[in-house]
């Protein structure tokens, strides 16, 4: 999906830009600390 039509549909379904704005964030910042975390327990297993 679109991040245009994600934003688009979230905000048809009654989120307020500002919400869909902040939970894009934190699911980026979760991803890129997931991603970190397993690229360190990576490191230390080899």
């Amino acid at each position: 999906m679109e991040f245009h039509d994600l934003f688009g549909r979230t905000i048809g379904a009654g989120w307020k830009p500002e919400e869909v704005l902040v939970s894009l964030i934190e699911v980026a910042d979760n991803q890129a600390l997931m991603m970190a975390n397993a690229e360190v327990e990576a490191l230390r297993i080899s």
